[in-house]
């Protein structure tokens, strides 16, 4: 046990006390009260006692305690005489007064406080010097202290905690200590260092910051207290912490546009809503608790900055720890992210403030823009044409879907790919926006659709009924997004192979094909057989939507001396297969002719061989046993072999003959029957 010490005309006081707070009951911590026969006498251990201010109990020895608190209660006032170095290490509570020095002029009094020093409720609680005389008492805030007022009623004109009237020596207040203000009415922060370490608003009441305050640690507005007046300034990487009794609305205070926090923290249960003006994040965004509100705009209200390696943080979100999108008109609340790496995800977890709508872009590597930026939202009740107010989908359509809609915007150079089918996309919701057929789809029936202007297009992709999440992949068109059911069966194929030609030319059998497709990609298989039976693939091409509106081609140089036949397996995003004709390449034609037309009857789309020497042209006609016309069209050819498509799901049903008459006044005819 150490003992104080007493030299010359100074003495010591030492207490190592780590808690912040007081009158606590964590193990091992004991509370002494300042008794009324020590109120001239607080630097003497036996004047501290565990039972009140009146004494009894047990006395204080030594101020070494690792938790212990010590009070000075609202009837003591604690002069400390003159000549003395009294030195708190660890908590002291003062709900009565300090005085330094009996004589405030000349009295040479030094106070330091190295851990916590908490003024509670009463008026010029702190004195160290006279207002006019020549007083050289010195209070001392330890580097790593923290200064916490709860006092609500100022001083000298000003709501302040300390009386700071020493007319040679001003309080040492460092910029590495900690303030905290907390009374339980207006406070204004004077005395304070214009650069503190962290600073803590807390209590109730209007906190007035003064003009000039920095804050580089953490500023955190707590309770029910507001900021007022002058904007803080941060330091490089501080931190803005909301973490209130009540609901809070960020100003611009405490969150000014310039030289605002790195990182943002929202512990609020009770829900943060933030400027509805632009503000950014280079650092993280960290839900703790509490739902985080970015008001309705046509541009983003928040953008981190940061690479996703600063992912926002607080995992695992929830209905009630997200990030709300607003609703206004046609806009919403849009959160930002910069600079996605390729080759990572992010997840936005977004909802509109009941229901938990996250959204997850996966970038794969062959995403090299220097600036993969995109702004996401979402919102309850799906519209049809993805915006907040447009016209409600009626009960009969969001029976096959969820009743949300996810917009997904990107803001870097260019398109966010350069290579086809680079980005994925993931989708979350509840099962209370799933509509009544929607919610029993297997998974290989639930997929993602995009509002292509001015229908939504077709649900492609897969999910899962369970974790209720549906994915799409090779994502390079963006805004609003939808998740419904895929159809089964039935439809028109996705993929429509509006001709297939093979043609045998100098050592090369060339194909060519022209294709249009409804969905985001498509796959086309170049099969190749010897017999007209077993086929087997030589070439695969993946084509987005936009692609296949270009025709394709492909020249096999292998084996082209013997016979050979060829199809094309288109494949649909959703993974249905479509097969053309089979053409044979043998030896050069001769003639020109309709070879064929597949299926006969016919119900929708009717597969039309054309045979010719040389390129040309055919007029195509199908005309009713009646003589009517009923269908005309002109084909330009290859030479060799076309495969043609013929829509006449239109037709009433019947017997037909398909004529074609070439540029040469040849002309052939196919009889086929529609069903």
């Amino acid at each position: 046990m150490k003992k104080f010490l007493l030299k010359s005309k100074s003495f010591v006081i030492a207490f190592m006390i780590a808690n912040l707070f007081f009158i606590t009951s964590a193990a091992g911590q004991t509370t002494y009260y300042l008794t009324t026969a020590g109120q001239a006498n607080p630097q003497t251990p036996a004047n501290w006692n565990t039972g009140g201010i009146v004494g009894g109990g047990t006395a204080a020895t030594v101020f070494t305690g690792a938790s212990d608190v010590f009070v000075i209660s609202s009837t003591i006032t604690a002069s400390f005489p003159a000549n003395v170095t009294a030195t708190f290490a660890g908590t002291l509570e003062v709900d009565g007064a300090i005085v330094l020095g009996t004589n405030l002029n000349n009295s040479n009094t030094t106070l330091t406080v190295n851990g916590t020093i908490v003024f509670s409720s009463l008026t010029n609680q702190f004195t160290y010097g006279s207002s006019g005389g020549a007083g050289n008492n010195t209070f001392v805030l330890g580097n790593s202290g923290t200064l916490k007022t709860q006092n609500s009623v100022g001083i000298v004109g000003v709501n302040c905690s300390i009386t700071l009237n020493g007319a040679r020596t001003a309080a040492t207040l460092p910029a590495t200590a900690n303030y905290e203000f907390n009374g339980s009415g207006n406070q204004t922060m004077t005395g304070m260092p214009a650069t503190v370490n962290n600073l803590t608003l807390s209590g109730s009441g209007n906190k007035t910051i003064l003009a000039g305050t920095n804050v580089n640690g953490t500023f955190s507005l707590q309770g029910s207290a507001i900021a007022l007046t002058n904007a803080v300034a941060y330091g490089a990487g501080a931190t803005l912490t909301y973490q209130g009794s009540a609901a809070q609305t960020a100003t611009a205070i405490e969150f000014p546009a310039a030289s605002g926090p790195a990182n943002l923290i929202i512990n609020n249960a009770n829900c943060v809503t933030l400027l509805n003006a632009v503000r950014t994040l280079t650092g993280t965004l960290t839900l703790t608790s509490g739902i985080l509100t970015i008001p309705a705009a046509a541009t983003p209200n928040l953008i981190l900055a940061a690479a996703p390696a600063n992912a926002i943080g607080g995992t695992p979100f929830s209905a009630t720890k997200h990030i709300r999108s607003a609703v206004s008109g046609a806009t919403t609340g849009l959160l930002r992210v910069n600079t996605i790496a390729p080759n990572s995800l992010y997840l936005f977890p977004v909802g509109d403030g009941t229901n938990y709508l996250p959204a997850t872009l996966t970038l794969s590597a062959t995403t090299v823009q220097a600036n993969n930026s995109f702004s996401v939202s979402a919102f309850n009740g799906i519209t049809a044409d993805g915006t907040p107010n447009g016209t409600a989908f009626t009960a009969a359509q969001k029976n096959k879907c969820v009743d949300a809609v996810w917009t997904i915007n990107y803001n870097g150079p260019g398109t966010p790919t350069q290579s086809p089918g680079n980005t994925s996309l993931l989708l979350g919701w509840p099962a209370t926006l799933e509509g009544a057929s929607f919610s029993t789809n297997p998974n290989p029936l639930i997929g993602i659709a995009h509002f292509d202007g001015p229908l939504w297009g077709t649900a492609v992709g897969s999910g899962d009924n369970v974790a209720n999440t549906a994915t799409r992949t090779n994502v390079t068109t963006f805004s609003p997004f939808a998740v419904g059911t895929i159809n089964a069966g039935g439809a028109p194929l996705a993929i429509k192979v509006n001709y297939f030609n093979a043609a045998k030319g100098n050592g090369v059998n060339t194909l060519n094909w022209a294709a249009a497709c409804s969905s985001t990609e498509a796959t086309f298989e170049i099969e190749r057989s010897s017999d007209g039976v077993s086929f087997t693939t030589i070439n695969s091409i993946t084509a987005t939507q936009a692609r296949c509106a270009q025709p394709f081609s492909y020249d096999d140089n292998s084996n082209v001396s013997a016979i050979a036949y060829y199809r094309i397996k288109a494949i649909d995003y959703n993974g249905k297969i479509s097969y053309t004709l089979i053409i044979k390449v043998g030896s050069q034609v001769k003639d020109m002719r309709l070879a064929g037309l597949l299926p006969n009857p016919v119900s929708n789309t009717a597969q039309l061989s054309i045979t010719t020497a040389k390129k040309d042209k055919v007029e195509l006609s199908i005309v009713s046993l009646e003589g009517k016309v009923v269908y005309r069209n002109t084909v330009q050819l290859q030479n060799g072999t076309s495969i043609v498509n013929l829509e006449i799901s239109n037709l009433s049903k019947g017997t037909y003959v398909v004529r074609g008459v070439f540029s040469d006044g040849q002309t052939n005819s196919i009889k086929f029957v529609k069903q």
